[in-house]
């Protein structure tokens, strides 16, 4: 059997097929934090489409999102103090 590590990116799952080690799993990690290694085209094609539906109903929504933020003053501040608990 061919040994092969598949990740899930939604769930963030890793499926194992073969006789993989530990240390197998964490290369493949490295490689792929790395930018070494990337994800399979239906992966970066989905990932693609979804941004594209994103923005597509982002530029049609009637009411535009807030554009300030309204900040005012606490009025009390509790201060909390902590007990030595290393009794």
């Amino acid at each position: 059997m061919q040994k092969k590590i598949v990740i899930n990116f939604k769930t963030g799952k890793v499926k194992t097929y073969g006789d993989i080690e530990q240390r197998h799993i964490d290369l493949a990690r490295a490689k792929l934090f790395s930018g070494e290694v990337e994800p399979c085209r239906k992966d970066r094609i989905v990932r693609k489409v979804k941004k594209l539906f994103r923005c597509i109903r982002y530029a049609l929504k009637k009411s535009e999102p807030p554009k300030h933020v309204t900040v005012c003053r606490p009025i009390l501040l509790e201060g909390v103090t902590y007990e030595n608990s290393n009794k």
